[in-house]
């Protein structure tokens, strides 16, 4: 099971993966020259909110994890998605967002 869970992430899943931070990173470009460092407009959206989850949480919160995927330096192969993950780190609404979501998770579940 193993080989043909590693066959189908080096085939698939890892090629496909770098192929959308390709085009995320692109859009991130885009943003930068018009002024923004938002993935829309030039404030915080929920498009930001909804990618932190896999960009930060898998990708660039886990350099590590980005290593065992084969990404090599994400820094590097993805600068704009680097510094936006950096900056909405920072984003207080984004902090805020959060902190809010966290209030309403259950610690138990409810079995």
């Amino acid at each position: 099971m193993g080989l043909l869970v590693k066959g189908i992430d080096d085939q698939f899943y890892f090629p496909e993966t770098k192929k959308n931070l390709d085009f995320l990173d692109a859009i991130l470009a885009k943003q930068k020259q018009s002024g923004s460092k938002y993935f829309v407009g030039k404030k915080l959206t929920g498009a930001d909110i909804i990618l932190s989850f896999p960009l930060l949480t898998n990708i660039f919160g886990s350099k590590e994890s980005a290593q065992k995927m084969g990404f090599g330096n994400i820094d590097k192969l993805w600068p704009n998605i680097s510094a936006w993950a950096e900056n909405i780190s920072k984003e207080p609404k984004f902090i805020k967002a959060n902190d809010l979501v966290a209030s309403f998770e259950v610690s138990k579940p409810n079995i």
